[in-house]
């Protein structure tokens, strides 16, 4: 809330009250069309620094109300600021999930080949010792000559 023209308000009055303060105490020796006519000087004057406290008040609000709309466009510009940084993240957030993602697939295809292929050689080299265990035992029984 703006208190501006309370406090322009106050200032004016100490300065009025401080003027008929002055005349108070001056019944004795001022006449009274005299003091009448300063009391009305006063209050004329009283009303033209009002007149001039809404104009400077309205000039006040004019710019307190521009400050404002310029801070109120601050905040919407950082708000979509931070609303771009906040996309742009998730996208290099998705995009290093597809990449970990591309690589994960890629490691689990060469797993895969490097397991095949460990199995396929874990089969031939059994197949091939059972062969060589078979033609082993074929050459023995060739070779071996029963006694007569």
């Amino acid at each position: 809330m703006n208190f501006n023209k309370n406090k322009l308000i106050d200032k004016t009055l100490k300065q009025f009250y401080k003027s008929y303060y002055l005349t108070v105490d001056t019944a004795d020796f001022v006449t009274v069309k005299t003091n009448q006519k300063i009391y009305k000087y006063i209050d004329k004057n009283l009303k033209n620094a009002f007149h001039l406290i809404d104009k400077e008040d309205k000039k006040h609000q004019k710019r307190y109300k521009k400050v404002e709309k310029q801070n109120d466009k601050i905040l919407v510009y950082q708000n979509k600021q931070q609303i771009l940084n906040l996309k742009q993240s998730l996208k290099s957030m998705k995009k290093q999930k597809r990449l970990l993602k591309k690589q994960d697939i890629k490691q689990k295809r060469l797993l895969k080949k490097e397991n095949g292929k460990n199995k396929l050689t874990l089969f031939k080299k059994c197949k091939n010792y059972f062969r060589y265990l078979y033609l082993k035992r074929k050459h023995l029984l060739l070779t071996y000559t029963k006694p007569d």
